[in-house]
């Protein structure tokens, strides 16, 4: 189904989950897109897109676990690396004349399952989306929160619809 803005706003969203579910329900999650960013070219992908032949920028979603990401970030942490602010401001950097690289092999398992800041990746930008993957903050897909039931069910469609 959709992931941009242009398929909600059209009704190619809806179109296709009422085909789905044969419902007169909303369609969930239609705000996702704006939990995509696409960080600038020079930071994109190493390979050409196979059928364009073009570098395409590498897009991160809010919703990824990003075990790899993390496990750099935390390493930089210990060695005495800090993300206080978005952006170069809140960024500490030790000077280290060199820099170990031991031989780890662990598994993290977060105290708690929700890590989360309220913001969606494509509506803060490149450096808080930054800021809060370095912290390791991640959104649990599927949640719904506050007023998403309520654009769901608040249709007129679903009104009008029998019990």
């Amino acid at each position: 189904m959709g992931e941009r803005h242009g398929d909600i706003a059209n009704g190619k969203l809806q179109s296709a989950w009422e085909k789905i579910t044969r419902t007169p329900f909303s369609a969930p999650y239609a705000g996702m897109y704006k939990h995509l960013i696409k960080l600038p070219g020079d930071i994109g992908l190493p390979e050409p897109n196979t059928t364009t032949g073009k570098l395409e920028p590498l897009a991160l979603w809010g919703f990824d676990e990003r075990g790899s990401y993390n496990a750099v970030c935390g390493w930089l942490q210990q060695l005495g690396v800090r993300w206080y602010l978005p952006g170069e401001l809140g960024e500490v950097l030790p000077a280290l004349k060199t820099i170990p690289l031991p031989k780890v092999d662990k598994i993290e398992r977060p105290d708690f399952a929700m890590r989360r800041i309220n913001f969606r990746f494509g509506t803060v930008g490149k450096d808080t989306s930054l800021w809060a993957m370095r912290l390791g903050l991640r959104d649990p897909f599927g949640i719904q929160i506050a007023h998403g039931m309520a654009s769901m069910t608040g249709r007129d469609e679903v009104f009008a619809a029998p019990p």
